[in-house]
Parts: C-alpha cells; structure tokens; sequence
C-alpha cells in the first residue's frame, strides 16, 4: 500500500465518519424535535381540557345563578299577582257596595214626605255601609301601596 493511497483511504474513512456524524446529528435533530413537539402538543392537550373545564363550571356557575333569580322573581310575582287579584276583587265589592249605596239613597229620596221609622232605619243603614266602604276602601290602599313597596326595587341577582 503506497502512502497516498493509505491517506485517501483515511481521508474516505474521515470523510464517512464526518458524514456518519452529520446525519446523527440531524437525526438527534429531529428526533429532539419530535420529542419537543409531542411534550408540546400534550401540554397542549392539557390546557386545552383545563380551559374546557373552567369554561364549563362558568356555564354551570351562570345557569344556577340564573335559576336561582328566576325562582326569586317567580315568587315576587306570585306575591304580585295575588295581591292584584285581592285588590281587583276587592275593587269589585265595593263598586258593588257603591251601587248599593246609591240605590238606598236614590230609594229615600223618592220617598215623600217626612222621615218615617223605615227612611231613618235606611238612613242607618246608608251610613253603615259608608263607613263600611271607607275601611274597605283604606284596605283597598293599603294593599295597592303594599304592592307598590314590592316592586320598587327588583331582586338583586
């Protein structure tokens, strides 16, 4: 073996080792890489799930709130609507009494002459039912003044 053809055999073999090392270290590269892009990738993942997670018990946080006012409204307005229904009813009786009243009146006007036993028994009569309406009349604004407290100011949600 001649000393060049020696040197170009080791100059062969340095330059397949410098290839050799080259390429592993590509290798390691993008084998570094891929570890990289999986651990990435799976951190990923997790926050992704944690996000998903905290938006869900945001959602469930928002809907029970929600319920929870919807129900304190509905009782509100279940208060209200009785109230309303007390004082349409009531409103009711007393334009009834109120017509009552009329009628008596309008009856001992139309009788003649002097106020006999019966006009005074009906004079009687009239004035117990006004004062009979004036009290009902006083509930009547007591519970239109007590649902006008209900509703001046809303259920804080």
């Amino acid at each position: 073996m001649s000393g060049r053809s020696h040197h170009c055999e080791e100059e062969e073999k340095i330059l397949a080792i410098r290839e050799n090392t080259e390429a592993s270290k590509s290798l390691l590269a993008w084998l570094q890489q891929q570890v990289d892009s999986e651990s990435l990738n799976k951190k990923l993942e997790e926050l992704k799930a944690s996000i998903e997670s905290a938006i869900l018990r945001t959602e469930t946080k928002i809907m029970s709130a929600l319920t929870d006012f919807a129900d304190r409204v509905e009782t509100v307005f279940g208060s209200i609507g009785t109230s309303v229904d007390g004082i349409v009813e009531s409103i009711a009786g007393i334009n009834t009494d109120v017509q009552q009243l009329k009628q008596q009146i309008t009856d001992l006007q139309n009788s003649g002459g002097a106020i006999t036993p019966e006009d005074q028994a009906r004079l009687d009569t009239i004035e117990t039912g006004v004062n009979a309406l004036a009290t009902k009349t006083a509930a009547a604004a007591t519970v239109a003044s007590e649902l006008d407290a209900q509703t001046e100011n809303a259920p804080t949600p």
